[in-house]
């Protein structure tokens, strides 16, 4: 959703856009640790399912939404605090204002993000894709509606810029969680899922779910501040080098969404299998995906290369102020994109494989040692001064220098001793 925001924000203004890359990002540091527990939803229901322990899904998907509901109050406090934030920071007054009514949108109605992610679980990790597509399609579709009415003022909408987009995406969001809440308590899975009768606090079920999800918030919120801090980094250089960063970090975020969906299409898979405790299969499954997401990277990649204009006109139109600039700053920008996401689709495939197998505690380990020194070094390189290159290099080595450490804790075996479902 955030990337239509951008797309039509692009013809707003560059500042317009710059301001939602930053704020979006912020507001994804802010909320990812709990996305990142909330979400492990749909681990505990694959692994539930394996194990012939259906009845326990239902149970599991609600511990989710009372942490859903807790994690909005906290993200609604934090909303006080939006403005004064970017001016911190160091960012013009215009570019502030901006970055402060986004992010304080986003983190008002932040519960339906909670909320959404948490019961998605239920239908990804019982492979009930088709459903879940219908859900998350009806919010992006209304988003779009929302972003080209809200932002620049149509069928007798005020022009609202930023705020609009902003409200377009909750508005959509909590569109894409009434959808899948109504399916989710159906009279069939009323009966085979107990989506109603588990709707009990259990202390020892959000235990569990703690337990594992919060080591996956943490890899999630490490990735996120390192990520934040770049692009805080970049606003500093100019608004130029920001709203390139912006775009290009949209177009990286939406090539990148094929292998999410392939992650957790496939964790579904290795979920059961591993809940079944058949680890020849599990292997299988996280191998034949990062395949796939291979495959899919390189050729994203290879456009990104050989036709950088297709992509950046989305965002910039010949004739805006600096618009020669912004292009040939962000095909630059998109040479670092091709070179290091074919390898990130490893990051996604192998990581969430293990995540799903139970090894969350390894895995945000190894990223959170990995995000602490590129962050040192990126906090090094912005009082330094360097430039937009030298900033992206970083960022390039750092997702280039993973994937090993992946490989060699899958070869290694010691997640097949993890128990998920119990």
């Amino acid at each position: 959703m955030q990337f239509f925001d951008a797309m039509f924000l692009a013809h707003h203004s560059p500042t317009s856009l710059a301001a939602a890359g930053t704020s979006g990002c912020i507001s994804w540091t802010l909320s990812c640790f709990l996305l990142g527990l909330v979400s492990y939803t749909a681990v505990l229901t694959s692994n539930y399912v394996g194990a012939r322990m259906e009845k326990k899904v239902g149970k599991a998907i609600w511990q989710g939404i009372y942490l859903s509901i807790f994690a909005g109050i906290l993200t609604f406090l934090l909303s006080f605090f939006s403005h004064s934030f970017f001016i911190k920071c160091g960012h013009n007054a215009d570019l502030a204002e901006k970055e402060g009514i986004y992010l304080q949108i986003l983190l008002i109605a932040g519960v339906f993000n909670f909320a959404q992610s948490a019961i998605s679980g239920f239908f990804s990790g019982r492979k009930d894709n088709a459903r879940l597509m219908i859900a998350t399609l009806s919010g992006h579709g209304a988003n779009i509606l929302g972003d080209y009415v809200l932002i620049f003022g149509k069928l007798g909408f005020p022009a609202m810029g930023v705020a609009g987009a902003a409200v377009a995406t909750v508005s959509s969001t909590a569109l894409s969680f009434a959808i899948m809440a109504s399916m989710f308590l159906s009279r069939r899975n009323r009966n085979e899922y107990a989506t109603w009768r588990g709707r009990g606090f259990d202390w020892e079920m959000m235990k569990h779910l703690v337990r594992f999800g919060a080591p996956n918030g943490l890899l999630r919120v490490m990735d996120a501040m390192l990520f934040s801090i770049f692009l805080v980094i970049t606003g500093r250089i100019g608004e130029v080098a920001l709203a390139s960063t912006t775009a290009v970090w949209r177009l990286n975020a939406l090539s990148l969404l094929p292998v999410i969906g392939i992650a957790n299409g496939v964790g579904a898979f290795i979920g059961q299998s591993h809940g079944r405790k058949d680890h020849k299969a599990t292997l299988d499954y996280i191998w034949k995906g990062a395949t796939l997401s291979a495959i899919w990277m390189i050729s994203v990649a290879a456009t990104f290369v050989l036709v950088p204009s297709f992509y950046l006109n989305m965002f910039f139109e010949p004739g805006e102020a600096h618009y020669a600039e912004l292009m040939k700053t962000s095909t630059r920008l998109l040479y670092f994109v091709s070179l290091y996401c074919m390898v990130d689709s490893f990051n996604v495939s192998l990581c969430s494989g293990l995540q799903t197998v139970g090894d969350t505690k390894w895995t945000s380990m190894i990223l959170s040692l990995f995000a602490i020194v590129t962050c040192s070094v990126l906090l090094i390189a912005g009082k330094c001064n360097f430039g937009l290159n030298a900033i992206w290099t970083i960022i390039t080595i750092y997702i280039m220098a993973m994937p090993p450490f992946w490989v060699l804790r899958l070869r290694n075996g010691k997640w097949k001793n993890i128990v998920v479902a119990k």
